[in-house]
């Protein structure tokens, strides 16, 4: 799953949007560590004057929350409860 949204994010172009949605928590985990670790600029120690690495974010984070299926969709589409959103858009290669 991790390779799969790892693929994803390398295959759009920059200014391009990556959207996964999760019906598992384990799945949703996986999805949101890869997403987190692609918007992480710089990995530098916090105590340095400077930046070091040379890292820079890959991708910004378009859904701080997960979006999830209102009780009208719900109520619609039984399976629907238990999906979760998220998007990053990609501003770097």
């Amino acid at each position: 799953m991790a390779e799969g949204v790892s693929k994803a994010v390398d295959l759009v172009r920059t200014g391009g949007r990556v959207v996964a949605i999760s019906y598992h928590s384990l799945e949703d985990r996986i999805v949101k560590r890869e997403f987190a670790r692609r918007a992480k600029g710089c990995t530098c120690p916090p105590d340095l004057p400077e930046c070091g690495c040379g890292n820079t974010a890959e991708v910004r984070i378009l859904t701080r929350k997960p979006i999830r299926a209102g009780a009208e969709e719900v109520e619609a589409n039984n399976r629907a409860r238990s999906a979760v959103l998220r998007a990053v858009e990609k501003v770097a290669s």
